[in-house]
């Protein structure tokens, strides 16, 4: 009896490293970005989306909106690669500006504004996939920072840049195609 308990037991565990051990299941594939393609840039934690403030066609702050405004489609134009992923450029199609941290500064605490797009490296931006559909916005330039809300609790806040964690939701950002 007490060898049919051990080896009922023993089984019992070996089948339970078995699940601890398997591999996690492949997740899907993260979609892609495509070249030259109309997104809607969307922060998830609120679902409000980027803008320049206003709608403006000249160079000025960008922020979120949660309701349909002028001035809310982008283009993604693949730059070539930094960081060993691919770099995008991100341009406004209403105003034909591009994203790039206020006055060209990478650094922490920074706004973000649209400007004159000149191809330069401040104007570059990694776009890494960290699940649940979204991604990271990350300045080629500095690749501890990701672009977030001043407030990320209010739908009207600016853009600034921030250290980013993976798994702060205040970094995640969702492209939705137009």
């Amino acid at each position: 009896m007490a060898k049919r308990n051990l080896a009922t037991t023993a089984a019992m565990i070996l089948a339970a490293a078995a699940v601890i051990t398997a591999p996690a299941p492949a997740s899907a594939a993260p979609p892609q970005i495509e070249q030259e393609a109309d997104y809607r840039i969307v922060f998830t934690k609120t679902d409000a989306m980027m803008v320049p403030l206003n709608g403006a066609t000249q160079r000025i702050d960008v922020r979120v909106w949660p309701y349909d405004h002028p001035g809310m489609d982008w283009a993604l134009t693949h730059t070539g690669s930094s960081n060993g992923l691919p770099a995008y450029e991100i341009r406004n199609l209403r105003s034909d500006l591009c994203l790039q941290p206020k006055d060209g500064a990478t650094q922490a605490g920074r706004r973000v504004e649209q400007t004159a797009c000149n191809g330069r490296l401040v104007q570059q931006w990694n776009l890494p996939y960290v699940g649940d559909d979204a991604r990271h916005i990350v300045p080629a330039k500095n690749w501890n920072l990701g672009v977030t809300l001043e407030n990320p609790a209010w739908n009207g806040s600016f853009l600034k840049l921030d250290y980013r964690n993976r798994a702060d939701p205040d970094f995640r950002w969702h492209f939705s195609p137009r």
